[in-house]
């Protein structure tokens, strides 16, 4: 069997030749530490920890284009400034892009309904081919006969309000303005169904991972109160329209 046969094998609950093992690409910050403790410089983790591989349609599925890098200030050893997705961050110098390291947000692009509508009008158009990324037309074609799983990855719901608006606001939002949360999620569900709608024709993916990330190392950032009111709904109109363009499985990360 090859990767791709054992990994639909697993998710159906059948039994494969030997298990498909799988991992989110390791971060370029991990692979420096790993490096001053031994690990080849230059190697793939693949090889040799043993895990497999996925083939990855790549599709701009959230804000698009992202918004122009600007420095504001760079002093000792740490730069404050614009990132790709609209908000005032500031990190070390030597670190940017290297992962979760020194990260720290000072403000995020959106704050009210207005500002809201702002980026959406701007920089959520699901329609524009521009969106697909990558030599999408060859891994388009690519996906009927891979010998890995396809995967391609969406922005969700508390993902994307997040991204916006910060965790702290996010989360107030849901109890001092819930008819903005509930437009965004409307918005958000809207979105990512044109996208499909519009991108996915002609493809076989065997998975879509909505990414969420409503959890740390010691609870979750949301209540399931509030995940099964607000977000289990969309995510069944979600799925829904997913299966129907051919999409095998879903998962939330």
């Amino acid at each position: 069997m090859n990767p791709r046969e054992r990994f639909n094998a697993m998710m159906n609950f059948k039994k494969p030749d030997q298990p498909y093992i799988w991992t989110f690409p390791i971060r370029p910050a991990t692979i420096s530490e790993w490096e001053k403790q031994g690990f080849p410089k230059g190697a793939d983790p693949c090889k040799i920890i043993g895990y497999d591989w996925m083939e990855s349609l790549m599709l701009a599925t959230s804000h698009f284009p992202e918004f122009e890098k600007k420095i504001v200030e760079e002093k000792d050893g740490h730069i404050i400034y614009i990132d790709e997705e609209g908000a005032l961050r500031e990190d070390a110098v030597a670190d940017q892009g290297t992962g979760f390291v020194t990260r720290k947000w000072l403000k995020f692009p959106v704050t009210n309904r207005e500002e809201f509508i702002k980026m959406t009008k701007e920089r959520y158009n699901a329609d524009d081919p521009a969106r697909r990324l990558e030599n999408w037309d060859e891994m388009k074609a690519k996906t009927k006969n891979a010998q890995y799983p396809v995967q391609l990855t969406i922005q969700g719901f508390f993902w994307t309000i997040r991204q916006w608006m910060g965790f702290e606001e996010t989360c107030m939002k849901f109890f001092e303005d819930p008819a903005l949360i509930e437009e965004m999620l409307d918005f958000i569900l809207e979105h990512n169904i044109k996208l499909a709608q519009k991108h996915f024709g002609g493809t076989e993916i065997d998975m879509v991972v909505i990414n969420e990330d409503m959890a740390y190392k010691t609870a979750s950032m949301i209540s399931p109160k509030l995940v099964k009111q607000y977000m289990v709904p969309r995510y069944k109109k979600l799925v829904k329209v997913l299966k129907e363009m051919g999409v095998k499985w879903v998962v939330i990360d």
